[in-house]
């Protein structure tokens, strides 16, 4: 199964890779209007991006119009040491990010944290949460396929009820016909192409 997954990982990063930077741009452009016009996004006032790296779709005019727009924005820190990843709310793209784990741009630890625990339920459930997650590849049935860290899985099978409420962006070439699943992986609530939505 592992093996499986890191045949795929490594074609489907070869893949994304191989995309040019105007066609990463429009691609990202397109998804980001469609993420603009979805009912997920308008009922959350906090969103969980990340700070896209390499040949991801892009986020930085996604994190920014969610700052625009007055709503909570936080980003991913990781700790490798004990395989955890925390959200910081950040405010200024330069002032709170400092360059972190494998290079990837991340809040620094003085930024407020996302604590789940503090969330209401009632607030959770109506989806004023949402999660943006990045991701190497995706099937049909919206099982996703990581970098193999398991950082959102774990995540997400803690704070459980943000399950409905995320939504991976990614390009349509990195759909595949089926990605190895495990009982430990969390599929997203939704998939979002620059073709649509799933």
């Amino acid at each position: 199964m592992s093996m499986d997954k890191s045949l795929i990982r490594k074609e489907q990063i070869r893949l994304r890779d191989g995309l040019g930077k105007d066609e990463r741009c429009l691609f990202s452009e397109q998804i980001s209007e469609r993420l603009f016009s979805m009912e997920e996004y308008s009922l959350a006032d906090t969103v969980m991006s990340y700070a896209s790296f390499r040949s991801e779709v892009i986020t930085d005019a996604i994190n920014r119009r969610i700052m625009d727009e007055g709503k909570k924005l936080y980003l991913p820190r990781t700790y490798m040491d004990r395989k955890q990843m925390l959200f910081f709310q950040v405010k200024d793209m330069e002032r709170d990010m400092e360059t972190g784990t494998m290079g990837i741009r991340e809040p620094i630890e003085t930024c407020p944290r996302f604590d789940y625990h503090a969330e209401s339920a009632a607030r959770l459930e109506k989806g004023r949460v949402l999660m943006l997650m990045p991701g190497v590849a995706f099937d049909r049935d919206r099982h996703r396929l990581g970098y193999g860290g398991g950082y959102y899985d774990r995540y997400l099978t803690e704070c459980d009820a943000l399950r409905a409420h995320t939504i991976l962006l990614a390009y349509g070439i990195q759909e595949v016909n089926a990605v190895p699943s495990e009982t430990t992986d969390v599929r997203p609530g939704f998939v979002l192409t620059e073709t649509g939505l799933m």
